[in-house]
């Protein structure tokens, strides 16, 4: 039998999480919640939106939402619990790892060895995880990018499209990686870095960004 899963927010991230619960042996994508598309309205062939975010959905959801502060924002005006975590079958991942609840995996990831991440985390397609890392809650990873092992990701961290961030090195709550970047040195919390090796470019006050 499958769970039923409710996926929040349709935009295109949206519509690519309900494509990987599809993938995934004992669970089914049930509909979307959105507050920027109407109730009722079909999303580009995959199904209905049942309406807006503060709805509670009557089954387990994935928030859908790539913005870190936003999708800690929505858990908790949520009250039904998160899915269990998705993980696609074309992913790979090792022994000893503990992911937490509501995260997603996508195809082509490669998640090693002695690895704890917190909840509603997101690893995009192609995306490698080194041995002995430690991410906080509501961290993303962007297609492609590369952790090397021991590094910590803080709650809130998102890691852009083909970064790569070097062994042993920790980067702040809600900082931000720039696509491409290589992040050489550790990385204080609430800033954007870019660049190779990765420079802080811009500062973030925590209440406007995470």
């Amino acid at each position: 039998m499958n769970t039923e899963i409710v996926v929040v927010g349709a935009g295109g991230l949206g519509r690519e999480v309900a494509l990987l619960i599809g993938d995934v042996d004992g669970f089914s994508f049930k509909y979307f919640l959105d507050d920027n598309i109407d109730a009722g309205a079909m999303v580009k062939g995959w199904g209905p939106v049942a309406g807006p975010i503060s709805a509670d959905p009557d089954s387990p959801h994935v928030l859908a939402i790539g913005a870190t502060a936003t999708r800690r924002h929505i858990s908790t005006i949520l009250s039904s619990p998160p899915a269990p975590v998705l993980v696609h079958p074309r992913a790979w991942v090792g022994a000893f790892v503990d992911i937490g609840a509501g995260s997603i995996v996508c195809a082509g990831a490669t998640v090693t060895t002695n690895i704890e991440m917190g909840i509603h985390t997101h690893v995009f397609v192609t995306c490698v995880v080194g041995h002995d890392c430690v991410f906080g809650d509501f961290v993303t990873l962007l297609s492609g990018a590369k952790v090397s092992g021991a590094v910590t990701l803080a709650d809130g961290v998102t890691l852009g499209a083909g970064s790569v961030v070097l062994p042993g090195l920790t980067i702040g709550a809600g900082s931000v990686v720039g696509a491409g970047a290589v992040v050489t040195t550790d990385i204080p919390a609430n800033v954007t870095v870019a660049g190779v090796p990765a420079k802080v470019v811009a500062e973030h006050p925590v209440d406007q960004h995470w």
